[in-house]
């Protein structure tokens, strides 16, 4: 099957704040969005901003919103809880289900550490795949000096991302960091992620829809990359004047996200994908695949893919998509399915101490007032008495302003105007 010739569906996902951010980028640099019930044209990608946080999502860029978990998060956001952030998907699953129905190349971009795209991310790349779509994870880890519980929670949600994906691009933000250069800002820092994936979404779109001196299909991806793979890396060089091949080779196989060559050293499958001008030439392209060649010791299937740009004359720029397969011991580890919401609280009360256990717990059913949640959720707790059952009710109540739990409160007449009518007045919603 061949994008040039076959009406093939591409979702490009943005789940949560970072995702979002990330799918900005994209349609910000060429690729544009499409509007709610528009169908994309053939091979071009349809953008998908994916939030709980409804004021977040509303200033999105992407033509295409989908707020997710309302009941379950009240447009708030999901705390920075994944519990929350996977309950918001599990509550629109036939919404998401019908949105990627028909899909053939997904990516789902997501930033993890965090709620909604560590916790909701991994379910939707999940339906993804049950949908019979190659899908491809592409996320950020957070810096070291966010917490150990943030990084804790970011290395469970990767490894959920490697169990419902094809392959997952992962990105340290401390990779990042170093790549940007000291001096760099923090706007800086989160660009050079999201230029990441916008060229990475860009390059492969080019590959599979423009015709070139080598093509390749979506056929020939699926191969390369469906469900045999843990991790892949995408790394860019370019080039320009009359030794633009060399340049371009040697940045791309010097490029910091490759891990100074051993990644290409492991690497199973690489895929290699050019882009010049009009006067491209093949011995250019075999410069090129031949100095990536040399440092694939484990002597990897290589594919080759080159395409031709009037606008691009005198310049050559090669994108790389390396990819490890899984051990025998990681495969074992991510044959198991996702864990369920009751697994995943156990796991996170493991490991978070004393009254933070029962901040981890869901918001409850429909109509069922926070504080009523929050007394039945530590009454199970063993050894919980009255006082400490009042302390993680007035916790977890203050706990519903989500984002806004750290700013002074609205007080008129009495009343709290920060909580929603329905809880200051205790209306059942039913």
């Amino acid at each position: 099957m061949s994008l040039r010739d076959t009406k093939v569906r591409i979702l490009v996902l943005g789940v949560g704040g970072a995702g979002c951010n990330a799918l900005d980028r994209v349609a910000m640099d060429g690729l544009p969005p499409t509007s709610p019930g528009e169908q994309p044209e053939t091979g071009i990608p349809q953008l998908v901003a994916i939030n709980t946080d409804l004021q977040a999502l509303s200033n999105s860029l992407c033509g295409e919103k989908f707020q997710l978990g309302l009941k379950t998060t009240f447009g708030l956001g999901a705390g920075g809880d994944p519990i929350v952030g996977r309950k918001a998907a599990m509550e629109d699953r036939d919404r998401l289900a019908e949105m990627l129905r028909g899909a053939d190349l997904v990516f789902v971009a997501a930033g993890l550490g965090g709620g909604t795209g560590g916790g909701a991310g991994p379910f939707i790349a999940q339906l993804a795949r049950e949908a019979g779509a190659l899908t491809l994870g592409f996320v950020t880890l957070p810096f070291e000096f966010e917490g150990e519980r943030r990084c804790e929670q970011a290395t469970a949600a990767l490894g959920e991302f490697k169990r419902a994906t094809d392959a997952v691009v992962c990105v340290p933000n401390d990779k990042l960091f170093e790549m940007a250069g000291e001096r760099a800002t923090v706007l800086d820092v989160f660009r050079t992620a999201d230029d990441l994936l916008a060229e990475g979404v860009r390059a492969l779109w080019r590959m599979l829809t423009k015709p070139g001196l080598i093509n390749r299909d979506f056929n020939d991806l699926r191969r390369a990359l469906e469900k045999r793979h843990d991790e892949i890396v995408f790394a860019f060089g370019t080039g320009e004047g009359d030794d633009k091949a060399m340049a371009a080779a040697t940045a791309v196989t010097s490029n910091p996200l490759l891990g100074g060559g051993a990644i290409l050293a492991e690497a199973e499958t690489v895929l290699v994908s050019l882009r010049g001008g009009l006067e491209l030439t093949m011995t250019e392209v075999k410069r090129v695949v031949s100095q990536v060649s040399q440092q694939c010791v484990q002597k990897p299937h290589v594919l080759v893919a080159a395409s031709v740009d009037e606008n691009f004359a005198g310049k050559l720029s090669v994108l790389l998509i390396a990819s490890r397969a899984r051990s025998a011991t990681v495969e074992a580890a991510l044959a198991s399915p996702l864990p369920s919401d009751r697994e995943m609280a156990a796991s996170m009360k493991d490991k978070v101490a004393g009254g933070d256990a029962a901040m981890l717990t869901t918001a409850g059913k429909p109509g069922q007032r926070p504080e009523q949640a929050a007394e039945k959720a530590v009454g199970k707790r063993p050894g919980g008495d009255a006082n400490r059952l009042r302390q993680q009710r007035l916790a977890l109540e203050i706990n519903v302003k989500g984002r806004f739990d750290k700013v002074e409160p609205t007080i008129y007449e009495g009343e709290d105007l920060d909580l929603p009518t329905f809880l200051r007045r205790g209306i059942k919603i039913g």
